[in-house]
């Protein structure tokens, strides 16, 4: 049997993606929460235990009361699990309720502001989101439907605790998103989507020279048989089959994470293909005959596609990947666009009128249901209230509970397994997913490693290689980071990193009045095409004196380090383990280095200090050598401050044109609610640039002293007086505290 392999990058690196992913998040558990779940008799609804087999089943399960409200106090001896009529032993159980953490936008920009500093400080417990934009089944004309709907999913389902990922089904890297919080992040991926479905196949049949033949001859009266041939049915079988292949790969990468449900949102018209005898009826999802409705593919093709429709359901049952079918374009059939293209052109006595569009869009919807029904979700077609379905989708994966085990039937054998969850209390209705599909002995697990990018540097540590192959940043030891591009005189431009790393997570050895301790530290820059750009890796030694230790082990260690990388997206994976016990954390930081060198004006990124940076000791090595000449202090990955403290901020502005003139350089300070706090104005004449940047060196300085408890916008603002449309801002959001 054939199978697709995606080789295109865009797929092949969420893949890789989701997989490390699973591998971070099971790195991180104890072998305490990996072992035997509380009893019933417990008053503490257990968290969520984790297993990785390919035998393993896990079903979420929601539990309603006659009034359809979710009942949450039900322990592991209120269920009962059957598969095939069989009672299965429960050997996990837990509860899952996740409410939607809404991120507040301040009134002063009436949108969210990004953080621009990452850490791990608090491990990731949120929903997990897949967007599946199948653009080899969407036309083009239905782009916007379907960029309109994807970021509507996007603004409002998707929560500041929750992870979110774009991708294509046919692997274009440039849409693709690794899971990323950063809903900018996400919309500008899907912003990039364009649909390419191949054209209906009864348009195609029509257009066949052999039927336009037929049809002169007067075929249509006579009664004569004319050709059926869809010219692009090789196309259309291979893109239906890599459709089906994409969902199996995601599903094979999440499958190594349990714990917890897992969405994936197929924005899709359907596959041109029946799959229809995949699942049979509400009872079977074994394989059936041949389907009956295959006129869009080759001859031999649907044994092919009926064979990649039963991996990708099998994959998604077993890794607890429940699929969420939607037909972005809404209510579709009579009347809408494509009958209003077609119908005027095909000859209905050739059956290729009104009913073959029906037929073909009928297909779609029905292979949606499919993947949508045997995998727990379900299929939202031929409507336009989408949005009531997005907020079905939430509430799926927000209240439910997690039951697990082992079933009793380890045959790998690809056979349909029949689940039936009840519980003992009376009067509560179970919503579960009603079976699975068994492995195959033939089916393709995945590997037992995660296919990691390749690191500069061979010394670093293997658990640390793993911690930043993983998107998931590891909890452990803890880390915070912030990034900021500058503009060389190169093609490239340098990107200043800045970790800190909490003190109480160090071991030092005391000998002869010194303490000994050293990180291992590794950091990669990688592109959307997976490729990584950039790299370093080096162990820092830290010896240090009495009060030296002691002022680390309250604050922490700051390390700076340096990047050269061309302009582009990035995602910064950074990893660092304790050396002498080993703690090992990793933090993920998105990167957008602009075109420093063909935008008429630019600004770097914007460094913060404060009089208390101080307080946490530089880690040997350090490079600041290009923040020292206009920062006042150390820079700090702080974005919260105390009352009274003094903060500064620094950037550069490069201005192309050459010229003598004038820009006006604006901070400013915003509360939430609008009121302008602080405001400082710097004329600059551009004969003070730098001769070999082009840059404007800026700094301000900004009293807390007068300013309330609170969160703030800071602004920084550069516009040219050549032209009142020539500027450029950054933004970040801080907090005042008592």
């Amino acid at each position: 049997m054939l199978h697709l392999e995606c080789s295109r990058p865009g797929l092949r690196r969420l893949v890789t993606i989701v997989f490390a992913l699973a591998l971070g998040a099971i790195a991180v558990v104890s072998a305490r929460q990996a072992g035997t779940p509380p009893s019933a008799g417990q008053a503490k609804t257990p968290s969520a235990t984790y297993r990785v087999d390919i035998n393993y089943v896990e079903i979420p399960a929601v539990v309603v009361d006659s009034k359809d409200r979710f009942v949450e106090t039900l322990q592991q001896g209120d269920f009962e699990i059957y598969e095939d009529g069989r009672r299965q032993t429960l050997s996990a159980f837990s509860v899952v309720n996740a409410p939607v953490e809404r991120a507040d936008a301040p009134l002063v920009t009436n949108r969210v502001v990004e953080a621009d500093v990452q850490t791990n400080a608090m491990p990731f417990q949120g929903r997990l989101f897949v967007i599946l934009l199948d653009d080899l089944h969407i036309d083009a004309a239905d782009t916007m439907p379907t960029r309109r709907a994807a970021r509507s999913f996007i603004e409002r389902q998707i929560g500041a605790d929750d992870l979110g990922a774009v991708v294509c089904a046919s692997g274009r890297s440039d849409v693709a998103q690794d899971f990323t919080a950063n809903k900018s992040l996400l919309a500008a991926a899907v912003d990039r989507f364009t649909g390419r479905r191949l054209q209906s196949a009864a348009m195609n049949r029509f257009e066949n020279p052999a039927n336009q033949g037929a049809r002169a001859a007067g075929a249509s009266r006579s009664g004569g048989q004319v050709s059926a041939d869809d010219l692009e049915a090789g196309e259309r079988s291979y893109n239906a089959r890599l459709t089906l292949s994409a969902i199996r790969r995601l599903s094979d990468g999440l499958s190594a994470i349990k714990g917890r449900r897992k969405a994936l949102v197929l924005l899709s018209g359907g596959i041109d293909a029946s799959i229809a005898n995949i699942t049979v009826a509400e009872s079977s999802l074994e394989r059936g005959s041949e389907p009956t409705l295959t006129t869009n593919l080759l001859p031999g093709a649907a044994a092919e596609l009926q064979s990649d429709a039963a991996d990708a359901m099998s994959a998604a049952t077993r890794a607890n990947v429940s699929i969420y079918a939607v037909d972005p374009r809404g209510l579709v059939g009579p009347g809408g666009a494509d009958f209003r293209v077609y119908t005027e052109k095909l000859d209905p006595n050739l059956r290729m009128g009104t009913q073959a569009l029906e037929d073909e869009i009928r297909q779609g919807h029905d292979s949606l249901r499919q993947l949508a029904d045997s995998t727990g979700g379900f299929a939202t077609v031929n409507t336009n209230n989408l949005g009531g379905a997005f907020d079905r989708i939430r509430q799926d994966n927000s209240r439910y509970y997690l039951l697990g085990y082992y079933p009793a039937n380890d045959k790998r054998d690809g056979k349909f397994r029949r689940i039936d969850v009840k519980v003992t209390k009376p009067g509560l209705t179970v919503r579960a997913r009603r079976g699975y599909l068994a492995a195959r002995i033939a089916n393709r697990a995945p590997k037992t490693t995660s296919p990691s990018v390749e690191t500069a540097a061979p010394t670093v540590p293997a658990a640390v290689e793993e911690a930043i192959n993983a998107p998931l940043a590891v909890p452990g030891l803890r880390l915070t980071a912030f990034a900021a591009p500058f503009r060389r005189s190169g093609g490239d431009s340098s990107v200043t990193l800045v970790l800190q790393v909490d003190g109480r997570d160090l071991r030092f050895k005391e000998a002869n009045g010194r303490f000994d301790g050293a990180l291992a530290l590794s950091v990669i820059a990688v592109a959307p095409d997976g490729k990584v750009k950039a790299s370093l890796g080096r162990t820092i030694a830290m010896p240090l004196k009495p009060e030296s230790y002691k002022q680390v082990s309250a604050n922490g260690i700051r390390i700076v380090e340096q990047l050269d990388l061309p302009h582009g997206r990035y995602q910064l994976r950074i990893g660092a383990q304790d050396v002498d016990s080993q703690l090992v954390g990793s933090v993920h930081y998105e990167l957008d280095v602009p075109d420093f060198h063909a935008a008429p004006i630019a600004m770097s990124g914007l460094v913060l200090t404060s009089s208390l940076a101080g307080m946490v000791p530089l880690a040997p090595g350090s490079q600041l050598e290009q923040l020292r000449k206009q920062l006042p202090g150390p820079p700090t990955v702080s974005r919260r401050f105390r009352a009274g403290e003094l903060l500064a901020v620094m950037a550069e502005v490069y201005d192309r044109d050459a010229s003598l003139h004038t820009i006006d350089i604006v901070t400013t300070v915003t509360a939430t609610d609008g009121r302008q706090m602080f405001r400082h104005d710097e004329a600059r004449s551009s004969a003070e640039r730098d001769a070999n940047q082009g840059a404007y060196a800026y700094a301000a300085r900004i009293p807390l002293a007068q300013l309330p408890p609170g969160l703030y916008v800071l602004k920084v603002e550069a516009r040219s007086r050549l032209d009142a449309k020539l500027s450029v801002a950054r933004e970040i959001q801080f907090e005042i505290v008592p």
